[in-house]
């Protein structure tokens, strides 16, 4: 056996056991014509095409003048002048019938394979298609890096999943960054350019902050009751003293304060401003930094996209692909994550509720203490932004890479297909 056949095969194979992430039981094989397949193009993309529904895969195989076979059915299988691996299934074969029976051959070797997600081929209804999701990261007034993320997200999904997808911003759009109002701008802007998706925006512990300086925080509290806790840190943290400060939240008076410390040594930068580096949010919108003047040039849309803000986002039936297959989970997102050792049922209704009489939120501004999913959960997603660092595990998902960080990329995850995108893809 020649050493190029031995890759062709080894990259057929490799091939196959990528795409098994579905649920049917599938014998799989490829019919080899020596000469004529070739396995030295990477990351082609695989459309799987029928009267009636389409998708799209990722599989490292590219192959030209190969066949599938099945019985008396033969379908050809050609590689585009795009670049992509086209599968086009002919009308006869719309209804698949047993999907289990299917056998392809490589090499005129047979294989076993568990799951496929070629396999969504047999789904043929598209009211069934899995839905999208898309969770993208912690922004922090990165305008550039937002553009260049949603640019991205248009180009790595597929146009009816992408203008039909339900679009879940984990929260922190402001601090740090210089473009805050034009990212918010931006964000605002979305329903009406993208009227099929749905966008539900959650506050992050900044935004909450943000919204306690400049009165956009919802419902009524008294400001003084939420002082008190925390009033030993008063000195440290530089509290905002200036015009108005009696009526502000606890964390409006931190976000718009002066800390004395100049080094946050946790991130190994300086601080900006405040102990939330809530600077440049001053002056993006043309202020210096500690002016009560900013609640009068926050303008009346940003105010209530700030007062809008949902705590939590639950979704129902979420598919997500895992190494034993696609998932149908429920979906919680939250800021920061739910905190361990409360009743997860309390903590949903305390943040649906979004009562500003607290002083301060676990589950949009904890760290330690809201990194795991409560044990009491099962079969549940739960996506975070808030931590500084992309972690996946299981069904714990957190999206923050850029941390706020100049030199970050902002990025996003897609479900069902677990891929994660950001704003310095494709760069070149």
């Amino acid at each position: 056996m020649s050493s190029n056949f031995r890759k062709i095969r080894s990259s057929i194979l490799s091939s196959i056991f990528e795409l098994m992430s579905c649920s049917w039981e599938v014998r799989f094989a490829f019919v080899h014509r020596e000469g004529n397949a070739v396995a030295d193009a990477m990351s082609r993309m695989v459309c799987v095409d029928s009267l009636k529904y389409r998708r799209w895969l990722e599989a490292p195989l590219a192959v030209r003048d190969m066949v599938l076979a099945e019985g008396n059915l033969t379908v050809p299988l050609n590689l585009a002048d795009t670049g992509r691996l086209r599968f086009s299934v002919p009308e006869a074969y719309d209804d698949p019938g047993d999907v289990s029976s299917m056998v392809f051959r490589v090499d005129f070797l047979l294989f076993r394979c568990f799951r496929a997600s070629l396999c969504y081929w047999t789904n043929l209804d598209p009211g069934n298609k899995p839905r999208t999701i898309i969770c993208v990261g912690d922004i922090h007034g990165y305008l550039t890096k937002l553009l260049n993320l949603w640019s991205n997200l248009q180009s790595h999904i597929d146009p009816e999943s992408f203008n039909t997808a339900t679009v879940i911003f984990l929260g922190d759009y402001c601090d740090r960054g210089p473009d805050t109002p034009k990212v918010i701008d931006f964000l605002i802007s979305l329903p009406k350019r993208y009227p099929n998706q749905r966008h539900v925006f959650l506050s992050g512990n900044h935004d909450f902050a943000f919204a306690g300086f400049v009165g956009a925080l919802p419902g009524e509290f008294e400001a003084k009751e939420t002082w008190q806790e925390y009033a030993d840190n008063e000195e440290r943290e530089g509290w905002f003293k200036g015009e108005g400060y009696e009526r502000m939240h606890l964390q409006g008076r931190r976000w718009g304060g002066w800390i004395k410390a100049k080094f946050n040594s946790a991130k190994g930068i300086a601080y900006k401003g405040s102990i939330y580096d809530a600077a440049p949010t001053f002056e993006s919108y043309g202020v210096s930094h500690g002016s009560s003047d900013l609640i009068k040039a926050v303008p009346y849309d940003h105010k209530k996209f700030l007062a809008d803000l949902v705590w939590v986002h639950e979704e129902d039936d979420v598919c997500i692909e895992t190494q034993e297959g696609v998932k149908h989970c429920k979906l919680i997102a939250v800021h920061a994550g739910l905190e361990r050792g409360k009743n997860v049922r309390e903590q949903l209704e305390f943040l649906k509720a979004r009562d500003a009489r607290v002083p301060k939120v676990t589950d949009l501004s904890g760290r330690k203490d809201v990194w795991d999913i409560p044990k009491e959960l099962t079969d549940t997603i739960v996506v975070s932004g808030h931590h500084g660092k992309l972690h996946i595990e299981g069904l714990r998902l957190i999206i923050d890479e850029g941390g706020g960080l100049e030199g970050n990329p902002v990025a996003a995850i897609v479900l069902p297909s677990m891929k994660l995108v950001r704003d310095i893809d494709n760069s070149s």
